[in-house]
């Protein structure tokens, strides 16, 4: 018979907590990292992430040559033309509202002509004339011609002939011509800001002021709750996802 294969009993030997972790991460050199030998663990992904990079600096690129950001500030005549930018509009960088009919206050911003630029009041007393890029509903600078179908006090009005009248104006934005308040264009500006206060836009941006009052301390107090629940979510998902996982890996 053979020997008896006999088993050392090895006695329990307690383990320092701090040694169930690996070494102190202060006696790790700092330079090098916790991890020395690092490499790339999804060479699919960082090739995708690589042409994704590639791909948005193209188009960067290609905006910043081809495209023209300021463009988008660009005011349109009454034919769709963007004065200042279009070929033939270049010279015309104005936007000048042919028409003062009270009749045609709300339909005043469809009705326009880019122009060289802004008459003033001191130049339409002079007597200049005004200087414009014609398009295909106003074939001139001066003159009646009749515009798109438009609804007045609710009744069509298929035929407007709407007159290009001259006035005084101001420089807004750089691309605007307004109406003077002090000047030739006073009706003009006057009809405008009416018109703007009787469509109850004033009266609405009012209300929502009076609504950020009201509201903001429920507002603050949504923005903390939702901090809140922000951070259970995180603390959440740091000790409950291995079990989570889990179960949904089971049910599945």
């Amino acid at each position: 018979m053979g020997k008896k294969k006999v088993v050392e009993e090895v006695p329990d030997k307690k383990v320092d907590p701090q040694d169930r972790h690996g070494d102190d991460l202060d006696e790790i050199s700092k330079n090098s990292g916790p991890v020395e030998r690092r490499s790339c663990q999804d060479i699919l992904c960082c090739l995708l992430f690589i042409g994704f990079l590639g791909g948005m600096g193209y188009c960067a690129i290609a905006g910043f040559n081809d495209g023209d950001p300021i463009r988008l500030t660009a005011p349109y005549d009454s034919a769709g033309n963007a004065c200042g930018f279009d070929s033939d509009y270049k010279d015309y960088p104005y936007l000048y509202f042919v028409s003062t009919n009270l009749l045609y206050t709300r339909y005043l911003y469809q009705w326009t002509l880019c122009v060289k630029d802004c008459p003033t009041t001191e130049q339409v007393d002079a007597g200049v004339s005004l200087e414009c890029k014609p398009n295909t509903i106003f074939q001139g600078c001066t003159g009646s011609y009749v515009a798109p179908a438009v609804d007045v006090d609710g009744k069509v009005n298929s035929n407007p002939e709407i007159d290009v009248q001259l006035y005084g104006t101001v420089i807004w934005f750089d691309r605007l011509c307004i109406p003077d308040s002090n000047g030739s264009g006073a009706s003009a500006y006057k009809a405008i800001v009416d018109e703007v206060t009787s469509s109850g836009f004033a009266d609405t941006m009012r209300e929502w002021m009076s609504d950020l009052y009201l509201t903001w301390p429920i507002m603050f107090a949504v923005a903390g709750i939702a901090l809140v629940l922000g951070l259970v979510y995180m603390i959440f998902v740091k000790y409950c996802a291995g079990p989570v996982t889990t179960l949904i890996i089971l049910l599945m």
